[in-house]
């Protein structure tokens, strides 16, 4: 279940969820505006207590387990080098190397440009995985970009 959570109050045992939508319901991450984390959790997680509102349940964290954190770094890879893009970025690195030999030293300059821009894109989708695997828990805001590795702007999309 995808949540909106006001950032500040992730501090809070019981964070009110100002939104939330089913995994198959695709929903942009600034739907509801600024201020707000937006987290993957079990729907299981979120209850209504007795003022009616729902709410993050104390212990969603422990009952998430390495959910939020997974789904954060899926989000991330997406949104920087979709799958697609990464299947696309293989077959013309392959096309590279078949066309132009092993030999990177031999290649022209933009061709080696090339290599360098999509190996930073796999490099940086590599440090985000391995980010989430050193953090299996949820810290207090899973989708703190503080907490992920930034991209190198030589592989930023145009």
């Amino acid at each position: 279940m995808k949540v909106f959570v006001r950032t500040g109050d992730l501090s809070n045992p019981d964070p009110i969820v100002v939104a939330s939508y089913s995994d198959e319901t695709v929903v942009p991450d600034n739907a509801h505006g600024e201020g707000l984390s937006v987290l993957t959790v079990p729907s299981d997680a979120v209850s209504t207590i007795e003022d009616g509102l729902p709410r993050l349940k104390r212990n969603w964290r422990e009952q998430s387990g390495t959910m939020p954190v997974e789904a954060e770094a899926r989000r991330r890879i997406e949104k920087d080098f979709s799958v697609a893009d990464q299947v696309s970025a293989l077959y013309e690195l392959v096309t590279l190397i078949l066309d132009r030999g092993g030999d990177v030293s031999k290649w022209p300059r933009q061709a080696i440009a090339r290599r360098s821009e999509l190996d930073d894109l796999f490099s940086h989708v590599a440090a985000i995985r391995e980010r989430a695997r050193q953090n299996p828990v949820a810290p207090l805001d899973p989708s703190s970009d503080k907490l992920w590795p930034r991209r190198n702007s030589s592989s930023k999309k145009k």
